[in-house]
């Protein structure tokens, strides 16, 4: 894994890139104009932005949310093994799969900018990012519906916060010209729908005892994947209980 700045260009009309990751050898390149990038970059970590453009920046940081949001899911299902957080990933592994195959299939390009030209491949109907942060919130909502437990307060803060992040996300794939309006709502539209059924599938799937019978299989049990609702405060009374009870 490698990472690259190329920041530092004479030509301030040039771009910049925030964030590149480069997940295999190191192919991808810039033509003499410095506008033009392909190679084995993956699109989904690749962010161009115009140098001095500070609104651009924070756009580009904006874009780096839903890989940020994918590691610190596969972190907490390293730490916590539970079957809710396989299943997420899951999803949003399809999710993803849905848009590569979509935007295939529609072949829409990307909207034309004054600064920044991209592989004639390159599609942008639906934006990916869009769609991961649409599915995000789908999932959440209909997870916050099945949560009752949760104090109202608490689940309107979680809906409405991770609705205001994926507006900005779309925003920001607008900004920099990765996508047009249309491609950006039509991401979070698909995405929304998505996450929603996504979770609505795993109802059925707990309560007729189809994910019990999945994680007793030796391969969920050799990992220690376990079907419980993660709650921070009943962790933490379950923690305190166990204490207590060594002390006596």
């Amino acid at each position: 894994m490698r990472h690259r700045e190329t920041s530092r260009l004479s030509d301030p009309h040039k771009m910049s890139y925030a964030g590149q990751v480069f997940l295999g050898p190191d192919n991808g390149r810039i033509d003499s104009a410095g506008l033009n990038y392909y190679g084995v970059c993956p699109e989904f970590t690749t962010v161009l932005f115009k140098p001095g453009d500070y609104i651009g920046l924070v756009c580009a940081l904006l874009s780096l949310i839903p890989p940020a949001v994918l590691m610190m899911h596969l972190s907490a299902f390293l730490s916590r093994r539970t079957a809710q957080d396989l299943w997420f990933a899951g999803g949003q592994v399809m999710c993803e799969g849905s848009n590569f195959v979509l935007k295939r299939l529609m072949k829409q390009p990307r909207p034309q900018s004054p600064v920044l030209n991209m592989p004639e491949e390159s599609y942008g109907m639906p934006s990916a990012h869009s769609q991961f942060m649409g599915f995000l919130v789908g999932y959440m909502v209909v997870q916050m519906y099945f949560s009752p437990h949760l104090p109202k307060w608490d689940r309107v803060f979680r809906i409405s916060g991770m609705s205001l992040l994926a507006g900005l996300v779309g925003f920001a794939r607008y900004y920099l010209y990765y996508h047009s309006p249309a491609q950006v709502a039509m991401g979070l539209t698909f995405g929304f729908l998505l996450g929603s059924l996504w979770f609505l599938v795993s109802v059925p799937l707990r309560k007729f005892g189809v994910v019990a019978w999945v994680v007793s299989l030796w391969p969920c049990r050799l990992l220690l994947i376990k079907d419980v609702d993660y709650n921070v405060r009943e962790e933490y009374q379950s923690y305190v209980a166990t204490v207590n009870k060594r002390k006596n």
